[in-house]
């Protein structure tokens, strides 16, 4: 499995437990000294391998308090400041965080989205997609005309 499954899946395992919502950084950071100890008293290797995911698990969670709890509140404000600054990673991150916040699946707004866009007509107009139904008649000709 691919590093950014596992990270994405992270996420998910996390935000579905509330880990989000209801831990911190810091405590991300005590869990992280935790599971090193039992790295350092493990006798096996899957003792040991086991306490190297587990520190995974907590640096990543850690990330996530620190790009987006430092912020402030995960609100729709504190999103767009992340994406103005160009964070989208954790504009992403914390955009789901708000999705399960209001009780919607994260997977479940995507796929709602993307069934709405996979078949729509469209062009592009000063750099940004346009729908069809939103372009001016010569638009619409132009694109039929493409189109056939």
């Amino acid at each position: 499995m691919y590093l950014q499954q596992l990270r994405k899946l992270v996420h998910k395992w996390a935000s579905d437990r509330d880990i989000y919502a209801q831990s911190t950084e810091e405590k991300q950071v005590d869990k992280f000294h935790e599971e090193a100890k039992e790295f350092e008293d493990g006798t096996t290797d899957r003792e040991r391998k086991d306490a190297i995911g587990d520190m995974a698990v907590c640096i990543i969670n850690a990330q996530v308090f620190q790009g987006a709890e430092n912020r402030g509140p995960i609100n729709l404000d504190s999103i767009k400041s992340l994406v103005d600054l160009g964070d989208y990673t954790v504009a992403m991150i914390a955009l789901e965080m708000l999705a399960n916040h209001k009780g919607y699946s994260f997977c479940e707004c995507l796929e709602m989205a993307w069934s709405e866009i996979k078949d729509r007509k469209g062009m592009m107009v000063d750099g940004l997609y346009v729908k069809y139904s939103n372009l001016t008649p010569e638009q619409k000709k132009e694109l039929d005309k493409r189109l056939g």
